[in-house]
């Protein structure tokens, strides 16, 4: 009995010092949404060894409007996405800003005045280089077309919010005739609920919050905190899947248990199958979905950012645009099959209520709605799959993507910007 009681001890030992070998030299292995509940040094040290960005390599942004901690890449700083997909291009050198424009792209020293620009874009990683050339992205393909000059100020892992904290920051020194406010259908509700989550935080007794980011005591502990990606691993699981984390409460909200969600899905033109989403990546989207179709979710909490951006247009004389831009599988909504049906329904009625409501609320504002959706379906339909818009595996827009965004656009751009 003994005996055998070790030989499992054994086999545990030796299973465990494989994975945590497998860890070390594969960090890659580890999932970057468990990534983020690892302990601050090891999670530092992976980040940096697979080109992910950390706070030391980003910098602190205050902000006036109660949402969390923001942080920007540093100026200079380069972007070493990965690349899972054929086509996409990394390693790209951010501008004397810390975004995402062609270098040099105005010769300005950091912190020297900032020259006038005819049109600045705002937006989360759809509007950002992301997987792309910072030269392909839609707002370079405007302002070549329309022979104006352009910054884009595009953020990723940013929602409404955040994209006007970086415009008052990085845009407004810059005095803009347009600015273009890019609105990702996909996440944004998500992003406004975690400013409205952490604003609630802030109201908690100062107890429970402390309570909230105890971490674990104890020597052993400590060090298996520090050192052992395994410990790291096992505990951001146990995270992911009790603690009150954003993505769990719009699990909560959506009724939904988000580790038994198949986002996965199919584009089938003729002959041609391309499987989308593998991974499973961006079930915050389809949660944010369901919990629509429950009710958890009212459309009014974009209210504020729309408020806020017509306020700035006001105040600094730009002309505010408000951009829809679409899920991969909203723009293919034809061709698309999904692993799970049941889930069709609820993500096409989420995407058809944002786009009503932004037409709607923003119309209201006095300020101008472009919805990207028809055009890019459109444009889908002539493509095919010849030059699909959007990475099967990280749903970003690829080069044609963001070619078929600026020609949405581009009527919209030259009333404004047109000779």
């Amino acid at each position: 009995m003994i005996q055998r009681a070790l030989g499992v001890a054994a086999f545990v030992l030796i299973t465990l010092a494989m994975l945590e070998t497998a860890l070390q030299l594969a960090p890659r292995l580890i999932p970057p949404a468990l990534l983020q509940q690892f302990a601050p040094e090891p999670r530092r040290e992976i980040a940096e060894a697979r080109g992910l960005r950390t706070r030391a390599s980003s910098r602190s942004i205050t902000r006036d409007d109660g949402g969390p901690p923001l942080y920007l890449p540093l100026p200079g700083t380069v972007d070493k996405s990965e690349t899972p997909d054929a086509g996409m291009s990394t390693g790209m050198h951010r501008d004397e800003d810390g975004f995402c424009n062609p270098v040099p792209s105005s010769g300005v020293p950091v912190g020297g005045a900032r020259p006038p620009v005819d049109l600045l874009t705002v937006g989360d990683s759809f509007t950002y280089c992301t997987t792309v050339r910072a030269e392909e992205t839609w707002t370079v393909a405007l302002a070549t077309r329309l022979g104006v000059s352009a910054r884009n100020l595009g953020t990723t892992g940013k929602g409404p919010m955040e994209y006007l904290q970086v415009l008052h920051s990085f845009g407004l020194s810059r005095p803009p005739r347009v600015v273009v406010f890019a609105y990702y259908g996909g996440n944004d509700v998500r992003d406004m609920l975690e400013v409205l989550a952490f604003r609630a935080l802030l109201e908690r007794p100062t107890e429970e919050a402390a309570a909230s980011r105890s971490e674990p005591g104890g020597l052993i502990l400590a060090t298996l905190d520090r050192y052992s990606r395994v410990y790291n691993l096992t505990r951001a699981l146990v995270r992911m899947r009790y603690a009150p984390a954003q993505n769990l409460e719009l699990a909560h909200l959506a009724g939904a248990d988000k580790s038994s969600l198949d986002f996965g899905y199919e584009i089938r033109l003729g002959d041609t199958r391309v499987e989308m989403n593998p991974e499973n990546a961006d079930v915050s989207e389809l949660l944010s979905a369901l919990a629509f179709a429950r009710g958890a979710i009212a459309l009014d909490l974009l209210i504020e950012p729309l408020e806020r951006l017509s306020a700035l247009g006001r105040e600094h004389d730009f002309v505010p645009i408000v951009a829809y831009i679409p899920s991969a599988h909203v723009v293919y909504a034809e061709w698309v099959h999904f692993d799970d049906p049941a889930l069709a329904s609820s993500l096409a009625a989420f995407d058809e209520a944002q786009r009503v409501f932004l037409a709607k609320h923003v119309a209201a504002l006095g300020m101008r709605f472009v919805d990207t959706t028809p055009a890019l379906r459109a444009s889908a339909r002539a493509a095919r799959v010849r030059d699909l818009f959007y990475f099967p595996t990280n749903l970003h827009l690829s080069p044609a993507g963001h070619s078929a965004v600026a020609d949405a656009l581009e009527p919209a751009l030259r009333d404004e910007l047109g000779p």
